[in-house]
């Protein structure tokens, strides 16, 4: 592991030029060439690149399938330069702030400039960055290399690629030449490839160890993937000669000069192990639509997340997948090897898993995060159950739930939450470490639809645990007890309960003015057309998420006390609180069937929106440099 862990900011790209120059040297190869142009025009990414082609000395076959492909630069030599004078070549004509040099019998995967672009935005200090490279069979060639004596290993040769697809970035001696991409100012002020390793050969090792003498790194991703078909283009016979020579030249020139390269390569980049329920996913709810924020943090720090899930329903998103994340199966893996940076676990019943799987390196940090305090949830429940025959497993569930939270505050290095009382709680309870981060979004803005543009009443609802949730206790309420009266005074007024799978007993119980509309994909759209949201919820603890989407997008929210509770005091403008069922209705009513009374509480909202300042990632940024430097330092200690 690095001496010391930044969380880095990524830098501004400039939008007049491309992400990404690809550099393809092509010779005598047509077939492979060929797959090779078609896989970089198809393949899936959301960078701008072009596509430089340098004819080395090609063949008349190898220019024909050149030239019947579109949208390329091609640039010709008559001679062939070899590896280093052809990929010098073309990166004089490269225009992208990167420079990225690609085997012509590589081909690509979808994600592949995503993945390399990830790891180069938010890791300023590496100069270049690498892709794991596989065979045909998904078997790795290399996740970078090492140097031994200044002899080249591939690192992780024959690992199988669902192995190598959960390995963090990593700092590598050096990375192979066949998909590797460099800062183009780098590359230029280093002088490109030395082509005095003509025709090929060690040129992709000497600029790594120059690009580290320079003070930068080299990375290597398996959030990029390439697959090679080794030395498609050279004999055997012929290759072994050329290795040969090059390996005389390398160390000839290496052998006086003192090695770049620190101690302890390969080195992980920062990298977290994540443990939760599912895959975050916003059209979840329950949860995790700020699971997915909390994870979006860690990417944008430039950390490697990968996700232990005991539920893998739901996979990764195409956004996150190729910026690094990944799940594995952390809860039965007993032989994963490599110390992660940090342990994060979000809710209680995922604890124990995530300190069984942390015992390997008791000197690892252990996050964990507080969504809510669940046995409050249970304390507020057992207050609404009479009968005893309810309240006894309630109660059991109590007693562990308890027992487990209380395990948390006295276990985990940091304990964050996403209120001030749950704070206290866990601080009263044991924890030395806890953080309180914003629930809000960092941009809290309110839609410009008018009131007579907006027509229904939102109920935001997850259905992942059930009809006798707190959303599910929270509709059945409405339902039999608010509603009837609401149809009575506002008989025009629609309510929407969102969620995918909403049990049958509630959505037979519902009335022809309660719509189940399943889930919404695109919320922050959805919410800009509705007049108000509810929050009829009787037992839970902390700060309601539903609430804050609301309010961050300007909707008045009507709830009870529970729904309310935990807000800043200035979010108070948006909301009406009634924990009676007529005056909840009454209420209702009046904002969502008044103009008047609806403008007054969406313009309140809209002053306290444009005065609201929250950036999350950098709080993360700040927990986890104050909890793993903290770490080191009683580590150094001991």
């Amino acid at each position: 592991m690095a001496e010391s862990t930044s969380f880095a900011t990524p830098d501004d790209s400039d939008a007049r030029r491309p992400d990404v120059s690809v550099v393809v040297l092509a010779y005598r190869t047509t077939r492979e060439l060929d797959r090779c142009l078609a896989a970089l025009h198809s393949h899936k990414t959301a960078a701008t690149y072009e596509v430089i082609v340098v004819l080395n000395g090609a063949t008349a076959p190898v220019k024909e399938v050149v030239h019947e492909r579109r949208g390329i630069h091609v640039v010709e030599s008559r001679s062939n330069r070899g590896f280093a004078g052809g990929c010098n070549l073309g990166a004089s004509v490269a225009t992208g702030r990167y420079v990225l040099f690609l085997n012509d019998d590589a081909f690509v995967n979808d994600g592949w400039l995503d993945g390399l672009l990830h790891v180069a935005r938010t890791h300023p200090e590496a100069g270049a960055v690498a892709s794991l490279v596989v065979d045909e069979d998904d078997r790795v060639l290399e996740f970078g290399s090492h140097l031994h004596d200044l002899n080249p290993s591939p690192l992780d040769r024959g690992l199988s690629l669902d192995e190598a697809k959960v390995l963090p970035p990593r700092e590598v001696a050096y990375a192979s030449g066949c998909s590797l991409m460099i800062e183009s100012g780098l590359f230029d002020e280093l002088g490109g490839f030395d082509t005095d390793f003509y025709p090929a050969y060690f040129e992709d090792v000497d600029l790594c160890l120059r690009i580290w003498g320079a003070g930068r790194s080299v990375v290597a991703t398996a959030a990029s993937i390439i697959t090679h078909h080794e030395s498609a283009s050279t004999p055997s016979i012929h290759k072994q000669v050329i290795f040969a020579m090059a390996d005389d030249h390398f160390k000839s020139v290496w052998r006086t000069v003192p090695s770049p390269l620190p101690a302890g390569l390969p080195r992980n980049l920062p990298n977290v192990v994540y443990f939760d329920d599912f895959a975050p996913r916003s059209a979840s709810g329950s949860g995790f639509p700020r699971a997915l924020d909390l994870v979006r943090s860690l990417v944008e720090l430039g950390i490697h997340v990968r996700l232990a899930v005991h539920d893998d329903r739901f996979g990764v998103d195409y956004e996150l997948r190729h910026k690094g994340v990944v799940m594995f199966d952390g809860y039965r893996q007993s032989n994963y090897a490599e110390a992660p940076t940090a342990v994060l676990v979000s809710r209680p019943h995922n604890l124990e898993a995530a300190i069984d799987f942390r015992s390997k390196w008791p000197e690892v940090p252990l996050l964990y995060d507080a969504e809510a305090r669940f046995s409050a949830r249970l304390e507020t429940q057992l207050a609404l159950v009479t009968r005893a025959s309810r309240r006894g497993p309630i109660e059991e569930a109590l007693e562990e739930m308890l027992r487990v939270e209380q395990l948390a505050a006295s276990t985990a290095t940091t304990v964050v939450t996403i209120s001030e009382s749950e704070a206290e709680w866990f601080r009263a309870n044991g924890a030395g470490d806890v953080h309180v981060v914003d629930p809000f979004p960092p941009a809290c803005i309110v839609g410009p639809r008018s009131f007579i543009d907006r027509r229904h009443i939102v109920y935001i609802a997850g259905w992942l645990a059930g009809a006798d949730s707190p959303n599910g206790d929270g509709l059945r309420w409405f339902l039999q007890e608010i509603n009837p009266h609401l149809q009575r005074i506002a008989p025009e007024l629609v309510i929407d309960v969102t969620g995918n799978n909403p049990p049958d007993e509630l959505v037979a119980m519902a009335p022809a003015n309660v719509r189940f509309v399943g889930e919404i994909v695109d919320f922050e759209d959805y919410l800009g057309r509705a007049r108000a949201t509810i929050a009829p919820i009787r037992y839970g603890a902390g700060v309601k998420l539903k609430v804050v989407d609301s309010l961050a997008r300007g909707v008045p929210v009507v709830g009870t006390t529970i729904g309310l509770e935990g807000l800043a005091p200035q979010w108070g403008v948006g909301t009406v609180c009634e924990d009676d069922p007529v005056a909840f209705a009454d209420a209702l009513a009046r904002v969502a069937g008044d103009e008047r009374e609806w403008l007054a509480m969406t313009n309140a909202l809209a002053t306290v929106c444009r005065a609201h300042r929250n950036d999350p990632t950098e709080q993360w940024r700040g927990i986890l440099a104050t909890t793993v430097t903290a770490s080191r330092a009683k580590e150094t200690d001991a």
